[in-house]
């Protein structure tokens, strides 16, 4: 089986990618399997605008050196993360600088290889992923990483 993480350096992070992540993390207990995994996908997602609106300036020429400073400067390590995370966005922050545009090309591949683990995953645990479906209402994160509650 191969892993997916949140925040990964190279690729863009979606709902349908997320929900494959913390699944897996909740699987392995990484991350709490005791919250409720759509409250965690609520959570991730108002994180996930961040790595994905950088990646997005890092194509744009001459703003793509500033963006791959700031990959290289936030780059940090947690337990949800691939644990050669922060490598992986200081390499990110390199090829910005250097490669900018040439980016999108290696993300569109990164990106369709993990849309088809995730379809993989999905199919073949379709249980776990049932389970971001809940019939209860979340607090809203009212800022990125804020934690989120059922209500």
């Amino acid at each position: 089986m191969t892993r997916l993480y949140l925040g990964n350096a190279f690729g863009w992070d979606t709902d349908t990618t997320a929900k494959v992540a913390i699944a897996q993390l909740r699987e392995e207990r990484i991350i709490s399997v005791g919250k409720c995994p759509k409250a965690q996908l609520i959570k991730n997602e108002s994180i996930r605008w961040q790595p994905n609106i950088l990646k997005i300036l890092g194509y744009i020429p001459v703003i793509n050196i500033i963006a791959g400073i700031i990959a290289i400067a936030n780059s940090e390590n947690s337990r949800e993360y691939n644990p050669n995370h922060t490598a992986l966005w200081r390499g990110r922050g390199v090829a910005m600088i250097f490669g900018g545009p040439l980016l999108l090309v290696v993300d569109s591949i990164v990106h369709l290889y993990n849309l088809s683990i995730a379809n993989g995953y999905s199919n073949d645990h379709a249980n776990l992923i049932q389970a971001f479906n809940t019939a209860h209402a979340h607090t809203p994160a009212y800022w990125p990483g804020h934690p989120v509650y059922c209500q």
